[in-house]
């Protein structure tokens, strides 16, 4: 996971490089700390599970690692403590019950971008924070940003990747038109094709991240 978060960060580092346009940088810088963060704490996940596979005076079994500690291996994507104890011991755990929430606002994604943006600003240099520690004071900015209590902290959680998933997709679109147009291309017509390429390798769905893009 460590390597996967390096080889993220190199793209966002590439594709800042490639694009033409300056005011698109400080997006990218912003997506960066975020990669760097998660990759303080993969490598700071690494270090704990090995000492304790290690080292003899930490006592209990690796399920029981692992569930002390889901909430940090929670933050790196693709890690799921309880599916890595299924698959190691051949345990039968519950199934997780999902529950249909309503759609978030364009003014609650703002929230949520506020909210990272307002919090994480030290918290990338503390990679020995927790994160469930980190989302607790992210949940709460958001809350106090106007955010609906009816959110829980993975929900925000989840937006907020959705949102940099997306806005990273679109700076990938924008960066191919700038390579076809590298002179005699108005902004508006760049974003303008930069949104037909991104409607067309994202299954007929338009961009509709602006408004947080706007922000970063």
């Amino acid at each position: 996971m460590e390597a996967e978060l390096k080889e993220m960060l190199n793209d966002l580092q590439s594709l800042k490089r490639s694009l033409h346009d300056p005011s698109h940088h400080a997006s990218i810088d912003k997506l960066q700390l975020h990669v760097e963060h998660l990759t303080g704490l993969a490598k700071s996940a690494t270090v704990r599970r090995n000492k304790v596979k290690m080292d003899p005076q930490y006592c209990g079994n690796y399920t029981d690692f692992l569930n002390s500690n889901s909430s940090v291996f929670e933050e790196i994507d693709g890690f799921d403590p309880a599916e890595q104890a299924q698959n190691k011991y051949d345990v039968d755990l519950p199934p997780r019950k999902s529950q249909r929430t309503r759609n978030f606002t364009r003014d609650e994604d703002v929230f949520i971008v506020s909210a990272w943006l307002n919090t994480s600003k030290d918290a990338i240099h503390r990679v020995d924070q927790s994160s469930s520690r980190l989302w607790r004071r992210i949940y709460n900015q958001f809350l106090t940003n106007g955010g609906r209590g009816g959110r829980t902290e993975a929900s925000i959680k989840n937006r907020w990747r959705d949102i940099i998933a997306k806005c990273v997709k679109f700076l990938e679109c924008v960066k191919q038109i700038d390579d076809r147009h590298q002179l005699g291309q108005t902004e508006h017509g760049r974003l303008g094709e930069a949104r037909e390429l991104y409607f067309s390798i994202n299954g007929g769905k338009p961009f509709q991240f602006d408004h947080c893009l706007d922000i970063f």
